[in-house]
């Protein structure tokens, strides 16, 4: 009868890692929150969908393929990040009443080099060129409003 007890407590215990293991990395996978950038001369300006029963969340960008740091806090859908040249990734992680609740997919690798600024856009203004590529054109997005 020892043993019987011993297998059933190793097979209870057991059975109780996995289940915890399972709940941890369906809690912590990434998921996809609409993450969306856009690129205007030196600045990232991120936006992505409200998520229920969020009170924060926490911007973290990778350069150049390191790992990932904390950018700064926000109760927004939105964030602003200077940059400068190079090769950035963001995501966001959100945090809800009790703590942290998951991370965002992060963003493509985000290429950006302040020599492909936009053209001035307005006729009369200097530098302006009718046949220049619009902003959408060079980043391969289309203009956002937001």
């Amino acid at each position: 009868m020892k043993v019987r007890k011993g297998y059933l407590v190793a097979l209870a215990v057991s059975l109780v890692l996995a289940a915890g293991f399972l709940l941890y990395n369906h809690q912590h996978r990434d998921r996809d929150i609409g993450l969306d950038y856009r690129i205007v001369a030196n600045q990232v300006l991120l936006s992505w969908d409200r998520v229920d029963g969020a009170l924060l969340y926490a911007v973290e960008g990778s350069f150049m393929g390191q790992e990932y740091r904390l950018i700064g806090l926000t109760d927004t859908m939105t964030s602003t990040i200077n940059v400068s040249n190079g090769l950035f990734q963001f995501r966001v992680k959100v945090y809800g009443p009790d703590g942290y609740m998951f991370a965002s997919k992060p963003t493509s690798v985000i290429h950006v080099d302040h020599q492909l600024r936009p053209p001035v856009q307005e006729p009369g203004k200097r530098n302006y060129d009718p046949k220049s590529p619009r902003e959408s054109d060079m980043f391969g997005a289309p203009n956002l409003d937001w």
